[in-house]
């Protein structure tokens, strides 16, 4: 359980970006700080219900016919304010696919479907729960579909390209690593089961 009553909690990362092209895997880690709003969020840290010892969480990027990159402001959480990947959890019964497909059309109101993994993000929080993210690479079912935020948990979302986000203060860490690297053609191809 986590404790809603702490102001900030540090969060260490280890995140996997794969280049099967490449026949490389890029590990980095950092450590984050993050500060609990409970007065902007119901129960703290961006949670509505309790989720166990274990997260699994996914969050994609969405790339349209000018090379720009789907990007949300969430009003909550550590990443409040700050660019990020449409994300959420995968809730029971749910495939990893399944999940990114529907929080991006949650967030944003882009219908989409999955091309491949791009990427994997583990850490741990307060030395006792596993967050783990996979970061997808998805495409439009059709260009230039109206963006529709869910003003419940999203500030702004717009399209920006990678460089731009490689050099914003406003982008997140995990954002910002992928878009200096942008290496978004070696992806592992998405398989349906």
């Amino acid at each position: 359980m986590i404790r809603h009553d702490i102001d900030k909690v540090e969060k260490s990362t280890l995140s996997i970006f794969f280049y099967p092209f490449k026949k490389v895997a890029v590990l980095s880690f950092s450590v984050n700080t993050y500060y609990n709003d409970s007065k902007l969020c119901k129960g703290g840290w961006g949670m509505k219900k309790d989720r166990g010892k274990v997260w699994l969480g996914v969050g994609a990027i969405v790339e349209n016919n000018k090379g720009e990159w789907l990007v949300v402001k969430k009003s909550y959480s550590g990443l409040k304010g700050r660019w990020s990947f449409p994300a959420g959890f995968v809730q029971e019964g749910e495939t990893i696919n399944g999940a990114v497909v529907r929080e991006i059309k949650e967030e944003t109101g882009i219908d989409c479907f999955v091309k491949g993994l791009v990427g994997f993000r583990s850490g741990v929080i307060h030395g006792e729960i596993s967050d783990n993210m996979a970061i997808l690479y998805c495409d439009q079912v059709q260009q230039n579909q109206p963006i529709i935020i869910q003003e419940r948990e999203i500030l702004e979302a717009q399209w920006i390209s990678p460089e731009q986000l490689a050099v914003d203060e406003y982008s997140s860490n995990l954002l910002k690593e992928f878009a200096q690297v942008n290496e978004t053609n070696h992806l592992l191809d998405a398989v349906d089961t």
